[in-house]
């Protein structure tokens, strides 16, 4: 009968780095991790450990290799108490390593399982405990499938997970199933049609029994008319998952809520619908989604996870299946904690763009442009970068997230007020350009009703590209602007002349003959295909037009050396004689 192999070598904490050397190389075929080395004394309790790693690094470290190989050891590594499950050894591991504040992700090889006495019972290898873990979590369904839950959902399918995507919208569902995307993200089409070619994704418009064992939440948490976070979504999904949830899965929220939600509503709803406990029977966490539109096939792979469950337990389990995507995951203490990063990120971003923006506002009073103004006060001064103004700030994150910061679900406290005041500025930022335009119609004796008026930029942003439309302060501009100019012309570099007609808004695709048209051109968001607007204004004569460049990417003394165009730019119009009242 063939002796069974033993764990590793194992050695006195005296011998030398020299002598440990030879007995690996000795003991090689007689264990299972030849190049791992347990230190223990002489009872047999466990003192050290030491990898072939670590003798590379003494080597190169010139370390004398007549010291004791105590000398080079890790000191209490990491290990376990004999007995546990394949799970629970990984929950204690990831707990000891957030412990010992390493978040990295990197995984711990080699786990010492330890009797009671200390003693070494056997060596596991821990990456393929993580491994094994992902083969039973290897069918994910992911719930919701707009920006945020398309893009995870194709990313998980290109790392080799089993995914299901859902959504209560057939017509999308019938599109994706066809490899066909409705908004544009940079690679997103062509990593779709891999995952289908490849048989790793498909679609569906409900949930199935017994086909995962992970649930993640992507569907949308809107603003109620009455300015309150609508969770209406949330409680349907909620529902939707409690019909299938078994024991042992996991339930990972990646909405933006309020910060309480996941364990006050959430989760309290998923266990009185299932009757399973959750942090016991099954297991959730909140784990926020961060990236920015245009870049988030890159960012999921490389902005570092938070995660933080309803247990220790929920925390690790999570943080285990997000490091097969990324390598590096952040275990914060508390579902709570994970919400108000999210929370945190969105609402102090909205937060700069307003002081920038109330500042370009101030500089309106004496006509000063606010671009020039922020430039001098950051060059040479590095304690404090002030942000770049704009004619207000849109996007379906940062419009809803800072009021989703002002509601949390504990009332008890001061009642957070910086996110709301930072959205106040911001709109009023955003009303900033029709101002500027009944001004100049004002100083030119004419009327709005007079004027033709092209809007230039109607996704929410420029740059990264995006034909994203929701919450894009363009359009609010357009809807205050119709019916009340003489015509209303819209141009995008990006955003198809079909989705702009469905809103109701006249497209003048050849931007050419648009700005020769024009009386007042306002440029909304900060494409670099906007640049043609300065080029074919500049070659045209003198006939009087405002170009107001809402993001400052002209060049101003090239604009005002023309007689026939008033520049204008956040804080500035050059009509004005001098600072306006």
């Amino acid at each position: 009968m063939t002796k069974p192999q033993a764990p590793a070598v194992v050695v006195s904490p005296n011998l030398t780095i020299a002598e440990v050397i030879k007995r690996m190389s000795a003991q090689s075929r007689l264990v299972r991790f030849a190049g791992f080395v347990v230190v223990a004394q002489r009872g047999g309790k466990v003192e050290g450990a030491v990898t072939d790693g670590d003798i590379r690094r003494a080597f190169a470290e010139g370390v004398d290799f007549a010291s004791p190989i105590s000398s080079i050891m890790t000191v209490n590594p990491i290990a376990v108490s004999v007995g546990l499950s394949e799970d629970r050894i990984v929950e204690e591991v990831r707990r000891q390593e957030f412990e010992r504040r390493k978040n990295s992700g990197d995984f711990v090889r080699q786990v010492l399982v330890l009797d009671k006495a200390g003693r070494l019972a056997d060596v596991r290898d821990f990456l393929e405990l993580v491994w094994s873990q992902r083969e039973r979590d290897s069918h994910v369904s992911v719930v919701g499938l707009g920006y945020v839950g398309l893009t995870l959902a194709v990313v998980l399918a290109n790392v080799g997970l089993k995914v299901t995507g859902i959504d209560i919208d057939a017509k999308s569902v019938a599109e994706l199933r066809l490899g066909n995307i409705r908004f544009m993200e940079p690679g997103l089409e062509n990593a779709l049609r891999a995952a289908l070619k490849a048989g790793n994704i498909t679609f569906q418009t409900r949930l199935q029994a017994n086909e995962s064992r992970v649930y993640i939440v992507t569907v949308g948490t809107p603003i109620s008319k009455t300015g309150q976070p609508d969770l209406s979504q949330l409680g349907a999904v909620a529902k939707a998952i409690a019909k299938v949830l078994r024991r042992n899965d996991l339930v990972m929220l990646r909405s933006t809520v309020p910060a309480g939600t996941t364990r006050d509503y959430f989760a309290a709803q998923l266990a009185k619908l299932s009757a399973l406990r959750p942090g016991s029977d099954f297991n959730i966490a909140f784990t926020p989604e961060r990236t920015s539109e245009g870049r988030a096939l890159v960012e999921l792979r490389n902005l570092p996870q938070i995660v933080g469950g309803l247990s220790s337990r929920c925390t690790q389990r999570a943080a285990s299946f997000w490091s097969i995507v990324n390598k590096s995951v952040v275990q914060l203490p508390s579902l709570e904690a994970a919400e108000l990063v999210k929370l945190a990120n969105n609402t102090f971003r909205d937060l700069s763009f307003a002081f920038a923006n109330e500042l370009a506002l101030l500089a309106d009073r004496y006509n000063i442009k606010s671009v020039e103004l922020i430039k001098a006060a950051n060059e040479g001064y590095p304690r404090n970068t002030i942000a770049l103004p704009s004619p207000g700030v849109g996007g379906y994150c940062l419009t809803k997230d800072p009021v989703i910061y002002s509601h949390p679900r504990k009332r008890q406290g001061n009642k957070p007020i910086l996110g709301l005041a930072g959205r106040s500025v911001n709109e009023q930022a955003a009303a900033y350009p029709v101002a500027l335009l009944r001004e100049y119609a004002a100083l030119r004796h004419t009327s709005l009703a007079k004027m033709k008026v092209l809007l230039v930029g109607m996704a929410f942003k420029g740059y990264p590209e995006t034909d994203d439309m929701r919450g894009s302060t363009a359009t609010n501009t357009w809807k205050t602007l119709k019916g009340k100019c003489h015509s209303l012309a819209v141009w995008d570099a990006l955003v198809s002349t079909d989705r702009l007609v469905a809103h109701g808004m006249v497209v003048d695709s050849d931007l050419q003959k648009a700005i020769k048209k024009a009386d007042a051109i306002l440029v909304l968001n900060n494409h670099p295909d906007n640049l043609r607007v300065e080029q074919e204004v500049l070659a045209l004569g003198d006939k009087h037009r405002l170009v107001f460049d809402g993001w400052s990417q002209f060049e101003a003394a090239a604009m005002e050396s023309n007689k026939g165009i008033t520049y204008a730019t956040m804080g500035y119009m050059s009509l004005r004689k001098s600072a306006p009242k």
